[in-house]
């Protein structure tokens, strides 16, 4: 006897295709799913923040050496620039003044008007003076004054009070030079006095004397007193009384415009400073240009105030 089956129901047939479609669909999303989470966790695993951080601090380093970097070179920048603002003032100051009449300087009755020029370069010697005739048979050759206060001379002054002292050379701490006459011979009377690379041999004229005038006479009981050139035998002389004076020679005197005291700022550096007028200090116009003038100019820590007295010897 033959057995017949039933039909499968077609209604059935598609509705399981349909859910066998909907759990492939399925299965795709959820790998999608788990591959993107894989990849997020791999991204953020503990070995890698470190070394982000490693990358985040070498990068604040880098920043912090630039801004290092340039300030150092601000700092290099700021005495030229602060230098070239004192000149301004200077020749300003300078410049009113050249328009004035002419007037003698009230601390000494043999004041002149002051020259205005300054060498660009040493300039060579000045010119010989004859030589003097010899003397006659029977006379004495008439010799160089010298005080008894300094005949011997002593060490280099290691304060305010101290004994003359001779052939010293005057060096600005900032710009390294010495205080100086134009040219390698005598200087001239009204002439300039500069600065320009050391030279402590005796045939330039770097060497200077400082003759103790005043015993205890200056503020704190500073000793006043003269610099004299070791070489010609004329003394730092300020010509004016304004807002800058230019330190020229004249013959030595114990006037007001001659006199200086020490005022030490550190140990064995110091302001050279002139006992009128305010007490300014000893200043290099041109910072560290050759043959730059020496006036005196307010007294001013971050100026180049400071200098060293040194033995020539």
């Amino acid at each position: 006897m033959e057995s017949t089956g039933q039909r499968p129901d077609p209604r059935a047939l598609i509705q399981e295709e349909h859910v066998s479609e909907q759990n492939s669909t399925e299965r795709q999303r959820q790998e999608r799913a788990e591959f993107v989470d894989a990849f997020n966790k791999r991204a953020w695993q503990p070995g890698e923040r470190p070394r982000q951080r490693l990358r985040f601090l070498a990068g604040g380093i880098a920043v912090i050496v630039a801004a290092g970097v340039a300030y150092g070179a601000g700092v290099l920048d700021h005495y030229d620039h602060r230098k070239a603002a004192k000149n301004r003032e200077r020749e300003l100051a300078l410049t009113a003044r050249a328009g004035q009449a002419p007037t003698p300087a009230p601390t000494s009755p043999y004041a002149m008007p002051w020259g205005t020029t300054t060498p660009s370069s040493k300039p060579p010697a000045s010119p010989a003076l004859p030589a003097p005739k010899p003397a006659e048979p029977g006379t004495k050759e008439k010799k160089r004054t010298v005080f008894k206060a300094e005949s011997k001379g002593g060490r280099r002054p290691a304060g305010p009070k101290f004994s003359t002292a001779r052939d010293l050379l005057l060096m600005n701490v900032v710009t390294g030079k010495c205080a100086d006459v134009p040219g390698n011979g005598d200087g001239t009377m009204n002439g300039p006095v500069v600065q320009h690379t050391c030279r402590a041999t005796a045939q330039d004229n770097q060497r200077w004397d400082l003759v103790v005038r005043k015993n205890g006479a200056g503020p704190n009981g500073a000793d006043l007193f003269t610099i004299r050139n070791s070489k010609d035998g004329l003394c730092f002389d300020l010509r004016g009384s304004g807002a800058v004076d230019r330190v020229t020679e004249w013959r030595c005197a114990s006037g007001g415009n001659q006199l200086w005291y020490l005022d030490e700022k550190h140990s064995g550096e110091f302001w050279i400073r002139d006992s009128g007028d305010g007490g300014k200090c000893l200043d290099v116009e041109g910072a560290r240009a050759e043959d730059a003038s020496l006036t005196a100019w307010p007294c001013d820590p971050k100026d180049d105030h400071l200098w060293v007295l040194k033995p020539a010897n």
